[in-house]
């Protein structure tokens, strides 16, 4: 039976080709669009799902409350990844480790050493210093050296297959086992395990794991500085595996008494120690650390929305074009009911129709979705791609087939296998069109509501970005170069600052750590030296030369003298006021000291506020010193022409080294990758509903047409002209889509007020963006209709009256 309902339905599709492939547009465009989100959103709820015990793995995170205000950190101090964590109770495995940032140096005996250069800052590192119980909680399959001892001599690395293909070439795993490595030009140390990379999408990619006994016998001793509680080392990491029945609340009880031990009494009610799960780390950015790309799980559950939204759309649209159709099928349906066809029988052959339509959709969305999610690849990560023959992927396609045609369908199988079915045959349809009409408007208003809906969301997220892209930051960051100095090189990075200053087309060389706004900033307490509160702060090392070269202002008192070490400090506004300085030039001269060292110095100047996190973040209390030895990065303002004469004292300088650079404007414009993303994705997301809306709006006032060709009719022959009729048939079709803004506006006003609340700069939501919206509304909806308007305007009177609708 269901063999000749297909076969009917397949001719009952091949004979209105036009109305099936409008039909199957609409429907392809809406399932395309939530098959990306799928992918979209299966990709970033999978990260680290594959780990065995993966419920009892978690991270030790802390805040800290200093002078009124929470600061949340994604690590721990430094002491606890150095083994502090052992009288707690409760833990099956515990583990520390220290994201390391290292050039890596391959030996050769037969040539010159193959060298790889350390990833920038603003990167996950693939190193870690780590203890050997790591590889207890993540588990790996082993291809070469023992998992319990390669980790237990100091001087030890393990590395994944890929990565010592990357720097062995194609030798097998075990003959790689003795061979040596060199970090940063003087840590030698010998692979003693290969490990097989994970398939799965993690955030802990690292690939190379030095042994933790290392740093006690190497320079790595006064880099991680991992013997002071007071310094919250963003490299610092601690995970926990729970013992099997203990929950994380058991754990987490014995923190405060650690605190109490380690930080004194009265300050542990200001430090606090939490536990956090596994799943959280990919999407909780309230802790940040330096190595995981956080995803927005508020932004993917609007992209699932959105995704349902725009499927609706498309079965409405379907529901609509399909009773524009009505007129033509009516008959057959009442022929076929009075030759003995049952109600239900009827019903199924219509949805064996809306199936068919819907798998061609389906079809149609496999082969295009890969194209439209590579023109986001600059937005997208790397890794989204369309598993055909997975079980999920299988499962949306039964989900989205089974849902369309049941929404789509239904309306159409109703109608036209009602029992008054049978009245088509004696012309009995006007009450039915009139309730047809009435619901295909309101199906009408719900699509332009959500299209609506998008317009305005994605006018809205233009402003903002645009806002923030174009604000001002308190310094100049056009023409300016940023070049980051390979690790330990200091003295040489000062060479090569000072042949970069003698070049011509170089206006103006610092020498720093990181740039006036970074992704990270280094993070201590400054206070009065002669007593007063802690104000946790962001501070920089730089020169002399850092004022000048970003266009820094001073508030007040001077800029720092030259100098090597640590000897005075320029605080900006906000931190001279959280210091309890009234205005800034009561500030210049005091003493203040620092958490680096406990180091106490005066306040040279106080330089106006500007930026030192990207918009997302509110100004906070900041501070710059001296400090030559922790240079990182050269920064350089200059003509475009002489980069490459930057290149060439690079060369002179750091010869065999690889130069690599990066405009500070488009590094700053990175930090927006998030609302970039977003803008597109709405973008694509509003074209697909307002194509769709369009198609349903044609669909609708084309079945009004053909119900209406003997009036229109009558009123031409009685004197109507044609712009009185296309006025009134476009009065009436504008009705609905007023109905939309009236609803759509206000929903989208919700949804932007929410949505603008995360940001501490943002735009403000004035009238012009509700009436552009709405005339977009208007606009969108007259030009879909003109067509359809002047045509029936213009048709014949006479074919009109001898019409039998």
């Amino acid at each position: 039976m269901l063999k000749y309902y297909f076969r009917t339905a397949w001719r009952n599709l091949m004979r209105s080709k036009a109305y099936a492939a409008v039909n199957i547009t609409g429907l392809t465009l809406g399932i395309v669009a939530c098959l990306a989100i799928f992918m979209i959103t299966r990709f970033e709820m999978g990260f680290d799902t594959f780990h065995p015990a993966k419920e009892r793995i978690y991270r030790v995170v802390g805040s800290q409350q200093v002078a009124g205000n929470l600061y949340h950190h994604g690590y721990v101090p430094g002491p606890m990844v150095a083994g502090a964590y052992q009288p707690l109770t409760g833990i099956e495995k515990a583990a520390g480790f220290y994201n390391y940032y290292a050039k890596v140096t391959v030996p050769r005996s037969d040539g010159d050493a193959l060298q790889f250069d350390s990833p920038a800052r603003e990167a996950a590192s693939p190193v870690i210093i780590a203890q050997p119980g790591y590889f207890e909680i993540f588990q790996y399959e082993w291809l070469a050296g023992n998992p319990r001892t390669a980790l237990q001599a100091p001087f030890s690395v393990v590395l994944t297959d890929k990565e010592a293909r990357r720097y062995f070439g194609s030798e097998a795993p075990r003959q790689l086992t003795g061979r040596q490595l060199i970090y940063n030009d003087s840590l030698r140390v010998t692979v003693t395990g290969i490990v097989k990379a994970w398939q799965g999408h993690t955030d802990l990619a690292f690939s190379n794991f030095i042994s933790f006994a290392t740093i006690a016998g190497s320079f790595l001793k006064e880099e991680t500085d991992l013997h002071n509680w007071r310094n919250w080392n963003s490299y610092a990491q601690l995970f926990v595996k729970l013992a099997p029945n203990v929950r994380p609340e058991q754990v987490a009880s014995q923190f405060p008494a650690l605190v109490k031990e380690h930080f004194g009494p009265g300050e542990e009610h200001n430090v606090n120690l939490q536990l956090q799960p596994l799943h959280n780390l990919h999407f909780n950015s309230v802790y940040e650390d330096a190595y995981i790309r956080k995803a927005h799980q508020p932004t993917l559950r609007i992209l699932m929305a959105v995704a349902l939204f725009i499927l609706v759309i498309a079965a409405i649209n379907y529901a609509n074009l399909t009773a524009a159709q009505a007129v033509k099928k009516e008959r057959s349906a009442g022929i076929r009911k009075i030759m003995g066809s049952s109600r239900t029988g009827l019903a199924l052959q219509f949805f064996c129709e809306t199936a068919l339509v819907v798998l061609a959709a389906i079809v149609l969305s496999a082969l295009l979705v890969s194209p439209v999610l590579r023109l986001f690849d600059a937005f997208l990560p790397a890794g989204i791609h369309l598993r055909l023959f997975s079980v999920s992927t299988w499962a949306f396609f039964a989900g989205a087939l089974l849902f369309t045609v049941l929404l789509a369908g239904a309306y159409p199988a109703y109608i036209l296998s009602s029992p008054r079915a049978v009245q088509a045959l004696a012309g009995g349809r006007a009450q039915r069109q009139q309730f047809r009409g009435i619901l295909g408007k309101s199906l009408i208003a719900a699509q332009f509501t959500i299209s609506l809906v998008f317009v305005t969301a994605l006018l809205i997220v233009e402003k903002q970005v645009h806002y923030m892209m174009h604000k001002d930051l308190g310094f100049k960051e056009e023409g300016i170069v940023t070049v980051p100095l390979p690790a330990g090189s200091a003295a040489a990075g000062r060479l090569f600052a000072e042949k970069t200053r003698q070049l011509p087309g170089v206006e103006a060389v610092s020498l720093h750590r990181g740039a006036p706004l970074s992704a990270r900033h280094g993070n201590t307490s400054i206070k009065k030296a002669a007593g007063g509160e802690d104000v946790m702060s962001a501070f920089e090392f730089c020169d002399e030369n850092m004022l000048p070269l970003y266009g820094i202002q001073l508030a007040a008192g001077r800029n720092l003298l030259p100098g090597d070490t640590i000897r005075e400090f320029l605080i900006n506004e906000t931190c001279a006021k959280r210091l309890g300085f009234a205005i800034p030039a009561d500030a210049v001269g005091q003493l203040v000291q620092v958490g680096i060292g406990g180091k106490t110095g005066p306040v040279a100047g106080v330089v106006r506020d500007f930026h030192t996190a990207s918009l997302h973040q509110p100004i906070a209390p900041f501070f710059m010193t001296s400090n030559a030895n922790a240079a990182r990065t050269v920064g350089i303002r200059l003509h475009h022409s002489a980069l490459s004469d930057v290149q060439r004292a690079w060369d002179q300088v750091f010869p065999g080294q690889k130069f690599s650079f990066a405009f500070l404007d488009e590094t700053i414009a990175g930090y927006y990758d998030t609302e970039q993303r977003t803008k597109q994705l709405i973008r694509f997301a509003m074209l697909t509903a307002i194509i769709i809306s369009c198609i349903g709006l044609f669909g609708m006032a084309a079945l009004t047409a053909g119900h209406r060709t003997k009036e229109i009719g009558i009123r031409k022959v009685l004197g109507a002209s044609v712009g009185s009729i296309a006025a009134r048939f476009m009065l009436e079709f504008l009705k609905p889509v007023m109905a939309a803004i009236m609803l759509g506006l206000p929903l989208a006003w919700l949804g932007a007020r929410q949505w603008l609340q995360h940001f501490p700069f943002r735009v403000s939501l004035g009238p012009s963006i509700w009436l552009a919206a709405a005339l977009a509304g208007i606009g969108i909806a007259m030009l879909t209709l003109c067509f359809q308007t002047m045509r029936t305007a213009t048709a014949n009177p006479v074919k009109a009256l001898q019409s039998e609708s």
